[in-house]
């Protein structure tokens, strides 16, 4: 049976995202792994490169801006993903003096920006597969609407 250290539900228009943990008395390594988080971490990961691509982010920010997609992330989640992120120099991090307290902000790299765009194509590439024929011309005229 597995326990969440993050309340969170999944269902209707949220993914939670948080890391479970097993109960006490089953033998395991330690923590488990939601299928969930598996799963989403790329998506989360991107939507991090994202937002780092256009401008500097801090972690409170990008956990609302998550929720706005769908994402319930924790800090226990997050933090660790943008650490990762930044040890892979995907993200550069540096403090700064906000409002009495200092904010750590994340910022891409040049590595970083190659592997958006690298992603970019490869989720066109998915998409193409995922979706049918209908649903993909659909998506590329709502695209080519956007960008005219």
């Amino acid at each position: 049976m597995s326990t969440n250290e993050n309340s969170g539900t999944l269902g209707g228009n949220g993914v939670d995202v948080s890391k479970t943990t097993k109960a006490r008395g089953h033998k395991d390594h330690g923590r488990e792994e939601n299928p969930t988080l598996e799963l989403f971490s790329g998506f989360i990961k991107l939507h991090v490169l994202h937002h780092a691509s256009e401008r500097p982010v801090y972690g409170l920010w990008l956990i609302e801006e998550l929720e706005e997609h769908g994402y319930r992330v924790s800090p226990g989640t997050l933090y660790p993903l943008l650490h990762s992120m930044e040890e892979a120099e995907m993200l550069k991090s540096y403090n700064e003096l906000y409002a009495g307290k200092i904010r750590r902000y994340y910022k891409i790299t040049p590595a970083g920006r190659r592997l958006l765009k690298q992603a970019k194509l490869q989720i066109i590439e998915l998409m193409s597969e995922m979706l049918t024929k209908e649903e993909f011309d659909r998506l590329r005229s709502s695209l080519k609407e956007l960008t005219t």
